[in-house]
């Protein structure tokens, strides 16, 4: 299947959980790279991701220049690794 031109989430069929449902699949590797993440998003692709052979989720965040200060929070917090560890069941 083809990744669509334009993925829609207001329109059936081209929301983006829905588009990547269909290209999940036990022969795919799912490498993502966001800054944003999700945990109900996460929730509507879950399954499917469980299936594929690879997969890699890179979080990020808008550079703000400069070197990271020691002691500087992380860039995912404890509660997000939490939320994420809830929606994922372990």
């Amino acid at each position: 299947m083809e990744v669509p031109d334009i993925i829609d989430n207001s329109v059936e069929g081209q929301k983006l959980s829905e588009v990547l449902n269909r290209l999940l699949s036990p022969a795919v590797s799912a490498d993502f790279a966001t800054a944003y993440f999700n945990v109900e998003g996460f929730g509507l692709v879950k399954e499917n991701l469980t299936k594929v052979k690879h997969f890699e989720l890179l979080l990020g965040r808008e550079p703000t220049g400069g070197e990271p200060r020691p002691g500087a929070p992380t860039l995912v917090s404890e509660d997000l690794r939490s939320d994420t560890e809830d929606a994922m069941g372990k």
